[in-house]
């Protein structure tokens, strides 16, 4: 399949912001369906725009959280001077000039990603306030109790018990989680099999896909637990001869 580089950079720069059905509709879809059915549109490599397993999602029973985009790079784990918190200040102001919902997307920049914290239960209170639902790091995260009883969602490696001496570094910028490339506004879509990128510009066109590839799916699920189920049958299905 052709990937032309002027669809890919159109795909990761143009901001559709989707009705609030649209949302309703993503979210009664499950992160890999999505994913399979962005596939089909030939926008970007099979390989690319999903976090891999290093990103885990710290409360599967929030169910999907789709959203736009806020980016803040961040650094907990080097010593200095005292944090500029004019940096703190922009992301605040960012969540609240973001079309909602946002979900926070963070770089950690540590020399000890195994260490590094930035987000516990205050800065998810004030984040929700202000319009995010949820937090997409490579760092860590603490306060599990607190922010689950919020129902603000953290997609993380793991829980880190102290903020170290935690930096924000800047706000507003392209970063990088689980080699993804994320831009302010790029819309999100995560659950507990993962997080995934949807390209703006196909965001309604994987709504009606990823609706169509559940119901074949399930069909194909039904024959495979069905009593008419055969290997014949499955060689019929992906198209080989049973007999090769």
């Amino acid at each position: 399949m052709h990937f032309s580089p002027h669809t890919k950079a159109e795909t990761m720069t143009k901001h559709v912001e989707l009705t609030s059905e649209d949302f309703e509709a993503l979210r009664r879809i499950d992160s890999p369906t999505i994913a399979n059915a962005i596939e089909p549109f030939g926008v970007r490599p099979y390989t690319e725009g999903f976090m891999g397993m290093d990103i885990k999602c710290m409360f599967p029973e929030l169910g999907v959280t789709v959203g736009y985009a806020v980016t803040a790079m961040v650094d907990s784990q080097t010593e200095g001077p005292e944090p500029d918190k004019r940096v703190l200040w922009n992301v605040i102001k960012a969540i609240d000039a973001s079309p909602k919902p946002a979900v926070l997307v963070f770089q950690d920049a540590s020399p000890r990603h195994s260490h590094s914290c930035h987000f516990g239960d205050g800065l998810a209170s004030l984040a929700q306030r202000v319009g995010a639902i949820g937090l997409i790091t490579n760092g860590g995260i603490r306060d599990l109790t607190g922010v689950r009883a919020l129902g603000f969602q953290f997609f993380a490696p793991g829980v880190t018990v102290s903020h170290g001496n935690y930096r924000y570094v800047s706000a507003g910028e392209p970063v990088e989680v689980s080699g993804v490339r994320i831009e302010p506004g790029n819309l999100i879509h995560a659950d507990e099999n993962g997080v995934v990128l949807i390209p703006d510009e196909i965001a309604r066109d994987v709504i009606r896909k990823a609706q169509e590839i559940h119901q074949a799916e399930a069909a194909l699920i039904g024959y495979y637990r069905g009593a008419d189920f055969t290997l014949e049958g499955v060689a019929e299905r992906l198209g080989v001869n049973p007999d090769d």
